[in-house]
């Protein structure tokens, strides 16, 4: 689901306690104000309905299973977490996704040491071709884009009829709960958010349960709304 309103940038202090734990949850979530108004506003612009988007949110632990995620989605938005694309296999990737009708831009994944074949982190961002995704510019409010190194990125989403939208992905420290750079990670992502868009939208695999996230005030503080899933998304 996706609402509209004004993001309140989050403090970079305050945060930095709290106990440790590890439960995956990617989870989406998306401002708070006028929820109502801005479906309706989806639906009635140019005077017609106009399709919402399908996003999904995928961890794909790698790019083999992403690129099969991404050759059958009904998705018209994924918003991937660990994806294995490197900074030297990026070109290679975008030429792949246009083959197969896709947008696509990132942070890339880090190379293990010692292991070319292992990756870590990597977040991504994929659209249909119908869809336009550009770098956000800050001068008009629409935030950064490439928030955290291989951690956090958002773009924005632009199709005929629809409201300017962003979106957002971003990968958390693995067995780490809360820790200090977990919440300063949840901190550089609230200061990077956009200020005057009207749809903001971000998935993350959040390494946490959604009762941590939610303790930890991130949501609160960004006025944002946390949309957690009933059910395991991982098995495993």
């Amino acid at each position: 689901d996706h609402m509209m309103g004004q993001p309140r940038p989050c403090p970079s202090s305050g945060w930095l306690d709290g106990p440790a734990t590890c439960c995956t949850h990617p989870i989406l979530f998306g401002l708070k104000e006028e929820k109502d108004e801005a479906a309706e506003e989806v639906a009635r612009r140019g005077g017609k309905k106009i399709e919402a988007p399908i996003v999904e949110s995928f961890n794909a632990s790698g790019w083999r299973s992403l690129k099969k995620r991404l050759m059958f989605t009904r998705a018209s938005i994924v918003l991937a977490q660990e994806t294995g694309i490197t900074e030297k296999e990026q070109g290679q990737i975008a030429q792949w996704c246009k083959g197969q009708k896709w947008h696509f831009m990132h942070t890339p994944a880090i190379p293990c040491k010692g292991d070319g074949a292992k990756t870590s982190a990597g977040v991504a961002i994929f659209a249909r071709s119908q869809i336009g995704l550009r770098e956000p510019r800050e001068d008009l409010g629409e935030g950064k884009g490439c928030i955290v190194p291989h951690r956090a990125f958002q773009a924005v989403a632009e199709a005929t009829g629809w409201p300017k939208m962003v979106f957002g992905v971003g990968y958390l420290h693995c067995s780490e709960g809360l820790s200090r750079q977990n919440l300063q990670l949840l901190s550089a992502i609230g200061l990077g958010m956009p200020s005057k868009v009207e749809v903001v939208i971000w998935a993350c695999d959040w390494n946490m349960s959604p009762a941590l996230v939610e303790a930890s005030q991130f949501p609160a503080m960004a006025s944002l709304e946390l949309a957690a899933p009933t059910q395991r998304t991982c098995i495993g």
